[in-house]
């Protein structure tokens, strides 16, 4: 049981360290080199580098993530499909 609460701390100070502190960075950084761009101030080759930094670091947010998301539970089930129009296409 400690070890669980262990990881589940350790879980929660990643997710803390990305919302405060590199996530935000990486939005920040993303932005400025956006607007560098559109004033010429940066190549395409730059603004496409903070773009893949900024997805690589919400993808590892988005992972971190992943211990706390709720579980579907079994009684979950598949919506039923649309039911076909009965309008005329013609």
């Amino acid at each position: 049981m400690r070890q669980t609460h262990l990881a589940y701390r350790s879980v929660l100070d990643r997710l803390a360290r990305f919302r405060t502190g590199i996530l935000q960075d990486a939005e920040a950084v993303l932005e400025a080199r956006r607007f560098s761009y559109q004033r010429g101030q940066s190549t395409l080759l730059e603004l496409l580098e903070a773009q893949r930094a900024a997805a690589e670091i919400r993808a590892g947010y988005t992972q971190a993530l992943g211990p706390t998301r709720p579980r579907p539970s079994s009684s979950w089930s598949v919506p039923p499909a649309c039911p076909t129009s009965s309008f005329d296409r013609s």
